[in-house]
């Protein structure tokens, strides 16, 4: 795996992130909870350490 120093500080990430933007539907149309929760946990089991979520996805189903 490849990871990368996040700016001045000491954490280190690995180079591909998950976005999580879509896995709460909405505008994105329709998405299946099991679905979108297996990805994250694969790509957790793969090593990503960078998760991009927020509240706002899916009005915080993601």
């Amino acid at each position: 795996m490849e990871y990368q120093q996040l700016g001045d500080s000491a954490i280190r990430n690995f180079v591909i992130t998950f976005g999580s933007r879509a896995a709460g539907g909405g505008r994105w149309g329709g998405t299946e909870q099991n679905d979108a929760g297996g990805a994250s946990h694969a790509s957790y089991n793969l090593g990503v350490t960078f998760i991009d979520t927020a509240p706002i996805y899916g009005q915080g189903l993601s």
